[in-house]
């Protein structure tokens, strides 16, 4: 049997003390780097395959399944880089001395201590219906491992969840939880099979295998059809007035049948994607609401009723849609103090940030500096054709994916280079923009919409939401099947775990490494701190202050060649080490 990496290590470091016949403290310390090195591959490797794309994914079953382990920070005059590339390494950690000067020829990447920014919330993603069918597929062994390579401490930690309220696209079938039309009082309230079954069980071992708090919130997709105008769960219809209050009350009963199930509740969002409720053709649940009645339904309704029931303790969110819809849509809201009184922030969702720059983001912080901001929902694959919404292996998904971004390769699509017909004249409702309808099915604006995407394919999109005031990240399904489903509306999408049931396996896919360097080392309470690289677009960073007081630095670099940085907080010490094209690092120090 092959000794231990760290016996090779101290026999390799005995034999050299004995043929030089010195030590000195220098020596020892490149011992203990070593042996720090050593112990952070405790994890267990990738088993890669690939599926005819440009990188591959890592197969886990019940037996075997890929791990970083409990990666701790190297001592004091070491720094521990983790590396993750489209060549295919995943999770690779090396550790290396701090230098007192650059290396020659390197990209410097400063960060500044004294700049501080906002406080980070965690990351995520969202226990789906979908998610949970898909999990509970497989053998009960297998299902452990990919609960603990979402929330063990050998996993990628995750501290911050979505739950959908009642049913959304990623369900077998459209539901609510009153289903009897009339019951405005709420009797027939129940939970359905799908919490039961498929939500309830995975959160509460996700509780028990997480060394931190998991902080859950509810997220709703549409009212019981009965509550609505158009008598449907989907297309184009609001909650009707007279059912502010009942549905005020069925939050409240959301918030009590879960916590009485033994899960405790973090927040809400006040609803999925608003505006997609104007949309005659909207495939899944939905409800329009305009900012103005969101708005008076909060002052008037939800937020005294929450209080009422002893829970103003919840984070509220509003808007919880595309950044398109930034400042304008939050913007009613906040400015009434009689509403903002009882809202915490303002959910974001990605598939507008391709088109839509990220200074709308800075704006609404700097319009509402005591309102946080938070990215919820975001995917992969939601506007390929249904058959390649699934790509197995394919990097250039993931690097789409975390939460980074650079402004200047961002369109404006305030002054874009083709004209835009208006859309107020086709709906009676406010000002709608167009990039607020993610899928916008049939509608006027389709070719204009794919003009967008056809530009955006000659852009180097990169991945940038931190750095413009984002509190965290949540993903959306965290597990899907191999056609990306199940979904009643056949909306099917990527994930970072695809469930192969038949096989009685599972795929890691890139995405799910891209979010593991941002969600395993930076937890709830952690500062974005300063940083930039100089003369140099291919190489993107966020910084950290980890809530112990150490450093994490998140690199991307989107180019085709390996790079060498130097990091430097003017202190007189520098972070030498090389980062390989097309690779994520995690850097701790």
């Amino acid at each position: 049997m092959e000794a231990p990496v760290f016996v090779l290590v101290y026999k390799w470091f005995f034999a050299q003390t004995l043929t030089e016949h010195k030590t000195n403290m220098r020596s020892l310390c490149v011992l203990v780097a070593l042996l720090g090195a050593a112990a952070a591959q405790v994890g267990k490797e990738c088993v890669p395959r690939n599926f005819g794309f440009d990188s591959v994914a890592c197969v886990c079953n019940a037996t075997y399944c890929d791990e970083m382990g409990d990666v701790a920070f190297p001592d004091s005059g070491f720094f521990t880089v983790i590396t993750s590339s489209r060549d295919g390494l995943r999770f690779s950690p090396e550790t290396m001395a701090m230098q007192d000067a650059p290396a020659a020829g390197s990209v410097v990447v400063r960060m500044d201590h004294n700049k501080e920014f906002q406080t980070m919330m965690g990351f995520g993603g969202a226990f789906t219906d979908s998610a949970g069918l898909n999990i509970v597929k497989l053998s009960e062994a297998a299902q452990e491992n990919v609960m603990k390579a979402y929330f063990s401490p050998e996993g990628i930690e995750y501290t911050l969840c979505r739950i959908p309220i009642a049913g959304s696209d990623f369900s077998v079938r459209p539901y609510s939880y009153d289903d009897v039309e009339g019951d405005v009082a709420l009797e027939h309230f129940a939970l359905a099979e799908e919490d039961d079954l498929y939500k309830i069980p995975l959160i509460l071992r996700a509780q028990e295998l997480t060394r931190r708090p998991l902080q859950l919130f509810g997220s709703p997709w549409s009212p019981p059809a009965w509550m609505k105008t158009n008598g449907k769960f989907n297309e184009s219809g609001e909650l009707l007035k007279e059912m502010w209050q009942p549905y005020s009350d069925y939050f409240v009963k959301f918030v009590e049948a879960y916590e009485a199930a033994g899960v405790p509740m973090w927040g809400l969002t006040t609803q999925n994607e608003p505006l997609s409720g104007f949309d005659d053709n909207w495939g899944w649940n939905t409800c329009g609401w305009t900012a103005e009645d969101m708005r008076d339904w909060i002052k008037a309704n939800l937020g005294p009723t929450l209080e009422a029931a002893g829970m103003r303790r919840l984070v509220l969110m509003i808007d919880d849609f595309n950044r398109d819809t930034l400042p304008w849509y939050p913007k009613p809201m906040l400015e009434d103090p009689m509403s903002a009184q009882y809202i915490d922030g303002t959910a974001v969702h990605w598939y507008s940030d391709q088109w839509v720059g990220p200074s709308v983001m800075d704006e609404t912080q700097m319009l509402f500096p005591d309102k946080f901001l938070l990215y919820t929902e975001a995917c992969e694959g939601w506007d390929a054709p249904a058959e390649d919404s699934v790509r197995l292996g394919q990097w250039s998904r993931a690097e789409k994916y975390p939460p980074i971004q650079f402004q200047k390769h961002f369109l404006n699509p305030l002054n874009p280079p083709f004209p835009i017909p208006s859309i107020s004249k086709l709906l009676s409702k406010p000002f709608i923009p167009i990039l607020s309808i993610s899928k916008p099915l049939s509608n006027p604006f389709l070719p204009h919409l794919h003009h967008f995407q056809k530009l955006n394919s000659r852009i180097l999109f990169p991945f940038q939401n931190i750095n413009h005031f984002s509190t965290g990240w949540v993903d959306w399904n965290m597990a899907l099947d191999m056609a990306g489903g199940p979904n009643w509306a056949d909306n099917y999408v990527d994930s970072p775990i695809i469930i192969n049931a038949d096989a009685d396996e599972f795929y890691k896919q890139p995405s799910f490494y891209a979010m593991g360097h941002f969600s395993k080392f930076i937890f709830p309470g952690a500062k974005r701190v300063f940083s930039t690289t100089v003369s140099e677009e291919d190489v993107e960073v966020v910084a950290f202050h980890e809530t112990t007081g150490r450093n994490v630095l998140v690199f991307h670099n989107r180019g085709e060649e390996a790079k060498n940085l130097s990091v430097t907080d003017e202190s007189g010490i520098y972070l030498n080490f090389p980062i390989p094209a097309k690779a994520l690092q995690t850097v701790l120090f």
